[in-house]
């Protein structure tokens, strides 16, 4: 089962009886949980993930509560593992060397047991002790410092993962008010969320700062991490390699979505450059076009009807069917730079064409443009017809296999990120009969702090996720 970028199994270990193999008894029931994506000089900003899902990972079914095993947000490219017998009788980790990664985690798992039955930690003389059994259990000061930073977002989050069957009644719960404080546990919930955001220091985005790449922004208040850049890979003469876009993690794939504030006039090149290079077969859009507001121009960067030339880039419009609320349109970019053959696309054809069969050099793209959501509103007018379009991009790139997901809106934030939470949400609930919203939310802002700005659009989240569960059940 992959869960998010963890992939669990059991294992049972049997014994040799006879010409055959005996089953295993229950005891003999082991779980094994690979984290294929931890990097080796680790991720601050994937501090509470990474401790969550090792706590998760460690439980027994009959010590999970709240939640279930989630996705962890450690990344390398070589698989750490966990496992641990039903009866907790013990643990083995491996990974390339057996240390760092494995010593972090050791470290997490012993701090979070004396967090909860002592209610201190001391990660210093922990990682001492680990030290003179084994060198080089702790490898880099960055690897000491996660250590901090997850063991500090682990005890601030607590357990934000509800098991669907219970997912109702423990919504109701967060929404009650405390007649004491004045609050909720939901505006809490999010308070801790907006506390444990990382926020950029200058340091941190300074590509995006570059005087070259200034006017590239549409705006300068929320930039785009330099660790979470897509840089452009087509050439397109003395132009850089810069756009303001953030590759983002969904629940069950790393950078799933590429999330991107609304086209400049300068920038519409380097908008269908950043499609066509990373492979992206739906766009959504979530604002309106203006074209009277000088200061936030937000005008059609697409051809409609014929074809157009961006830069290196050809875009046709191969068909157009509007909804009441989407408007859909079926787009062939190609890079014309490259050496390829014509291809004759009918109209008849583009129905069925999918992108796994198109050739070296073009690509075929489906744009989502979402009509139900007011210019001055934090959140969508109707959660079916955003249900509806999140279930309409579901089953396209579904199609389409390994296709990217561009989203944007007018600023690269709130309404990309309340989407592509949603997005995440209902992965959880199809894949693993769960619902983290807390997780969802800070995954994005790990990639781009300005994402789910709000309480409202946190608070949508959930009742999306409610809306959706009660259509199942009405099915």
């Amino acid at each position: 089962m992959v869960v998010g970028k963890t992939t669990k199994r059991t294992l049972y270990r049997e014994r040799r009886q006879g010409d055959g193999w005996a089953e295993a008894a229950d005891d003999g029931r082991q779980t094994e949980v690979s984290f294929p994506v931890w990097k080796r000089q680790g991720a601050r900003s994937l501090a509470a993930s990474a401790a969550a899902t090792g706590r998760r990972a460690a439980a027994s079914p009959q010590e999970r509560t709240r939640g279930g095993d989630t996705a962890t947000m450690a990344r390398s490219p070589k698989h750490v593992m966990l496992k641990r017998s039903r009866d907790h009788a013990g643990r083995t980790m491996c990974e390339a060397m057996g240390a760092g990664r494995t010593g972090c985690y050791i470290v997490l798992d012993v701090m979070l047991d004396m967090a909860e039955c002592e209610g201190v930690v001391d990660i210093y003389n922990c990682v001492k002790t680990l030290c003179s059994r084994r060198i080089n259990m702790i490898q880099t000061e960055e690897q000491y410092v996660f250590i901090h930073d997850a063991i500090l977002e682990a005890c601030l989050c607590g357990e934000t993962a509800i098991p669907v069957s219970e997912f109702s009644p423990t919504y109701k719960e967060l929404l009650k008010v405390d007649s004491q404080s004045n609050t909720s546990q939901l505006r809490e919930e999010f308070q801790t969320l907006n506390s444990v955001t990382p926020h950029l220091d200058v340091e941190e985005c300074s590509i995006s700062l570059m005087p070259r790449n200034r006017e590239k922004n549409r705006s300068m208040d929320v930039l785009p991490p330099d660790r979470s850049l897509a840089f452009l890979v087509t050439t397109e003469g003395e132009s850089s390699n810069y756009i303001n876009a953030a590759l983002a993690d969904s629940f069950l794939r790393p950078a799933a979505f590429v999330v991107t504030p609304h086209p400049l006039p300068g920038t519409t090149t380097d908008f269908w450059r950043l499609v066509y290079d990373y492979g992206c077969t739906s766009i959504v859009m979530l604002n309106q076009l203006n074209q009277s507001n000088s200061a936030w121009p937000c005008l059609q960067y697409w051809p409609e009807p014929g074809l157009q030339q961006f830069g290196p880039m050809t875009v046709e419009l191969l068909s157009r069917t509007e909804h009441d609320d989407v408007i859909i349109r079926l787009f062939r970019v190609q890079n014309i730079t490259r050496d390829l053959d014509e291809t004759d696309l009918s109209e008849q054809d583009t129905t069925r064409l999918l992108p796994k069969q198109i050739q070296e050099g073009q690509l075929v793209v489906r744009h989502f443009q979402f009509l139900r959501w007011s210019p001055y509103r934090d959140i969508p007018d109707s959660k079916k017809a955003f249900l509806s379009l999140l279930a309409q991009v579901h089953n396209w790139q579904r199609e389409c296999g390994e296709g990217r997901t561009v989203v944007h809106c007018l600023n690269g934030g709130g309404r990309s990120g309340t989407f592509s939470a949603c997005t995440m949400i209902l992965e959880m609930i199809r894949h693993h009969s769960m619902v983290d919203v807390f997780f969802a939310a800070k995954t994005l802002r790990n990639s781009k702090p300005n994402m789910v700005e709000t309480m409202e659009q946190y608070r949508f989240c959930y009742e999306l996720a409610q809306e959706y569960l009660d259509c199942l059940e009405a099915r």
